[in-house]
C-alpha cells in the first residue's frame, strides 16, 4: 500500500472510531481481521466495483453479498455508503486493517507471536503474557507457534518489538562475531 493510500485509509479509520467508539468489541476485531484477510485476496472484486456501467445499487448489492458472512454491525453501513459515493471503495480492506490498528493503539493492545522450540503449557503462556504486559504496559494478544529451528528457547515478536532467548540466536551472534 502506498503512503497516500495508507494515510487516507488511516483517516477514514480514525473518523469511524471517533464517530462510533462503541462499535468495536473483541469479537468485531476478530471479524475485521478475517474480513481483511479475505478482502486482501479479493482485489479483483473491488476492481469490478469501479466499472462505470454499474449503478450505485448494483455496487452496493454486490458488496453487501460479499460482506454478509462477516455480519458487520450496522455502523459499517454508513462507511460503505460513503466509500461507494466517493468512489473510494478500493480502500475498504485497508480501512478495515487501519481500524484494527488504530483501535489497538488507542486501547493499548499489542499482538505478539510467541515462537518456541516446543509446546508451552497454559501456565507458561500466562507467565509470558504477564512478562510482556509488564515490560510493555500493553494488553497482550498472542499466537503461539512451535518452531523447532530455535533449537531451544523463545522468540517474542510484535510489529515493533522483538525479544529472543534461544540457542539459534546465540549461534547467529557467534557467526556474526566471526565475521561470516
Amino acid at each position: 500500500m502506498n503512503i497516500k493510500k495508507s494515510a487516507l485509509a488511516k483517516k477514514y479509520a480514525q473518523a469511524f472510531l471517533n464517530t462510533y467508539p462503541q462499535a468495536i468489541t473483541s469479537s468485531i476485531l476478530e471479524t475485521l481481521s478475517k474480513a481483511t484477510d479475505y478482502f486482501d485476496k479479493q482485489k479483483a472484486f473491488f476492481l469490478i466495483l469501479t466499472v462505470p456501467t454499474l449503478t450505485f445499487t448494483q455496487r452496493l448489492d454486490a458488496l453487501q453479498k460479499q460482506l454478509e458472512p462477516f455480519n458487520f454491525p450496522s455502523e459499517f453501513d454508513r462507511l460503505i455508503h460513503l466509500l461507494l459515493t466517493q468512489h473510494r471503495i478500493m480502500l475498504l480492506p485497508d480501512i478495515l486493517h487501519q481500524i484494527i490498528t488504530v483501535y489497538e493503539q488507542r486501547h493499548k493492545i499489542m499482538e505478539f507471536s510467541l515462537k518456541c522450540s516446543s509446546s508451552l503449557t497454559d501456565k507458561q503462556q500466562t507467565a509470558l503474557h504477564n512478562f510482556i504486559a509488564q515490560k510493555t504496559g500493553y494488553q497482550i494478544k498472542s499466537k503461539t507457534i512451535v518452531d523447532p529451528t530455535l533449537i531451544a528457547g523463545l522468540r517474542l515478536q510484535s510489529d515493533t518489538r522483538l525479544w529472543e532467548y534461544s540457542i539459534a540466536k546465540k549461534l547467529r551472534t557467534i557467526k556474526e562475531s566471526l565475521g561470516q
